[in-house]
C-alpha cells in the first residue's frame, strides 16, 4: 500500500495510503492534490492544444464554470 505525505499548508501535513497509485497530479504551484488543468490554449506547432498544467483549486483562477487557468497564464488573459 503506498502512501506519501502531503503538505496541507500552515506547516501542516497529512499522512495518504491508497491501494493504488496517485489518482490526480500534484499541483504545480503548491503540490497539493490538483484536480483541475490549465484551459490556455497554446500556439506554435502546439495549436489547437491546452497547456493542462495541474493545479488545485485554490490556486486555480477561474474565468467561467469550466474554464481555470494557471496563475501563469491567467495573468495572459485579459
Amino acid at each position: 500500500m503506498p502512501c506519501e505525505r502531503l503538505d496541507i499548508g500552515e506547516g501542516r501535513y497529512a499522512i495518504v495510503c491508497s491501494r493504488g497509485g496517485q489518482r490526480t497530479k500534484p499541483c504545480a504551484i503548491c503540490g497539493r492534490p490538483g484536480g483541475l488543468l490549465c484551459d490556455f490554449p497554446l500556439t506554435g506547432e502546439k495549436q489547437g492544444k491546452t497547456c493542462d498544467r495541474s493545479i488545485c483549486r485554490n490556486c486555480a483562477v477561474s474565468r467561467g464554470p469550466e474554464i481555470d487557468y494557471c496563475p501563469t497564464h491567467a495573468r495572459m488573459v485579459p
